[in-house]
Parts: C-alpha cells; structure tokens; sequence
C-alpha cells in the first residue's frame, strides 16, 4: 500500500526552494483551528465556516496565500465551501450578513495568488457544497433562504452550474422531489469524476450521478450506510470509484469510529478506520479528495495530509 505525508508549511521565501520532499517536518503554520479542507486539482483549500478565513496551500505543502473573505456591505462573512481550477484560481462560497440583518449567499473569485477578482450574488441561493469540473464548470449544491415566516422550504433548484466568468447556466435537483425535512443539501456531499457531478444525500441515502456537461440526471441508487452515520468527507479516484467517508455511532457504543465506504455498482462497502473520540467528529480521519489513484485523506488533529490507495 503506497502511503505518502504532506506536511503544510510557509510560503517559501526567494532562497528557499519549493521541497518535493514528502517527510515530515518542523510546521510554523498551524491549520488545526481552521476546520474544513478540501483537496482539488493538486491544492489544498482550508477555510472556516466560523469566521472568512480561507488559505490556499500546494500540492508540496507549501501556504501559496492566506486572506480573510470580504464582501461588500457585510459585518459578518461565512465560508461554506471552496473550489480550486487548475490554474490556482479560487471561488470562495458562503452567506454574508449586512448591519441590518440581511443574509446574502455569494460566490468571490479570488486570483491565483489570492486577490480579490469578482463577487457573484447568489440570493436567495446559498452555495454550500462547490466543485470544479473538468471542462471548467464551477457546480454548486445548496439552498435557498427562506422567509422568516416559511414553514417549508420554497421551490428551489438545490444544484446550478457556473462558467468560470460567474455566469449562471445549468440548473438540476429540484427541492420539492424531497422529504420536507431535514433539507438534503445541508450534510451532502458532491465530487467530480470525468463527466459526472456525484451527489450523495445522507438524509435519504441517495447517490445521485448528473452530466458535468449538461446537468442532465445519468443514474440515480440508494445507498446502504451504517447506524448513526454522520457524512465527513467524499471524494472519487481517477477511475470514477466513488468513496465515502464519516463517523458512525450505535446506540450501544460509548464513542463514534470513523468509517468509510467504497461505492461499487450501487453497494457501499463499509469498514472502519478506528476510533474519533466522545464528540464523533473531531480527530476522525476524513477522505478529502484525492490524487490520480491515491486517496487524500486528514484529520482535525493532523496538522498535514496523508494519501493512500485504500483508507
């Protein structure tokens, strides 16, 4: 099994050369607090839905750029997602909040060494879960704000497709085809492989397989998953495996264990990656994406990145 380390270290001054090294070193900067992570097109995206803080780091590891998310007009800025194009270009996703208690959703377009580009509003669409396509389609999986008032959601498109320029095109997944409760964007997980946006629903243990063309639904299965499972993490090899991965907790057991699934034809295959402590979430190793045939994977306690072929 081929195991390998990356390790999340400064950007690299003029006479220090970027380290193809994969061994572990000495770390001044510390991600531990910034909670979610996301691995895609050979970087590493890290953000915080707690505050606008979102980092950009290279496949070596090295910090490419660090920036707080401003949007115009907001006193409070949320990060739900980020996604990553080829070229270091990145799109930043969340909700902002203004002075007078409005909540606006939002797409930033950061350049390459993270500058401000572009904002797209998105209200009353909130952009939660974001991916990059390889033909260059930002897809984005969400919801919409309600009314305070609202006692369901309203009619939404819980799926829509950008260019790279911002310009809505496609949109898929209509919210009403969905149980009233909970929303089934909020703990979803979306991935890429070649021409597919893979969309697994934990709320109804839905995989559902569209068009990263077209939009258009290819396939549609439900997926066995164990007792208490709480979604972490997805991702889909260079071969179109898909991979699940989370924490599950039985009624019976004293503390959550970290597990994951290898999807094939319809089925989950299930095993577990060892024990994530009392609160079920915080040390669980999570698959983040990955890397030709190599998983990426992390854990809130890793201050770094591992990959391997099989978790």
């Amino acid at each position: 099994m081929a195991v390998g380390f990356i390790f999340l270290m400064p950007a690299p001054s003029l006479a220090q050369p970027v380290s193809t090294s994969l061994r572990s070193v000495d770390l001044n900067t510390n991600i531990i607090g910034l909670g979610h992570r996301a691995w895609e097109n050979n970087y590493l995206a890290v953000w915080d839905t707690g505050s606008a803080a979102v980092r950009l780091f290279s496949k070596e590891g090295f910090r490419i750029w660090s920036t707080e998310a401003s949007i115009e007009g907001a006193v409070k800025t949320s990060i739900t997602s980020m996604g990553v194009w080829p070229d270091g270009t990145t799109v930043a996703g969340g909700g902002a909040r203004t002075a007078a208690g409005a909540l606006a959703g939002f797409l930033l377009w950061l350049s390459p060494d993270g500058s401000p580009i572009k904002t797209v509003r998105t209200s009353p669409f909130v952009p939660l879960h974001l991916k990059v396509a390889p033909n260059g389609k930002l897809w984005a999986l969400g919801r919409i704000l309600n009314p305070p008032d609202a006692k369901t959601d309203l009619p939404h498109q819980m799926l829509r497709s950008f260019s790279k320029d911002g310009l809505q095109d496609w949109t898929a997944l209509s919210r009403e085809n969905f149980a009233k409760w909970p929303h089934p964007a909020v703990a979803a997980g979306m991935t890429i492989s070649g021409d597919r946006v893979n969309i697994y629903l934990p709320s109804t243990g839905e995989l559902i397989a569209l068009s990263s063309i077209s939009g258009e639904e290819l396939s549609r299965s439900t997926i066995n998953k164990p007792e208490g499972f709480q979604l972490r993490g997805m991702a889909s090899k260079a071969d179109g495996t898909i991979y699940l991965s989370g924490t599950r907790r039985e009624k019976t057991m004293s503390k959550s264990l970290a597990t994951y699934a290898k999807v094939d034809k319809g089925v989950a295959h299930w095993s577990d990656m060892g024990e994530s402590g009392s609160s079920g979430s915080g040390k669980a190793t999570t698959i983040v994406g990955s890397l030709g045939d190599d998983l990426v994977l992390t854990s809130g306690g890793m201050n770094g990145f591992q990959w391997r072929r099989e978790p």
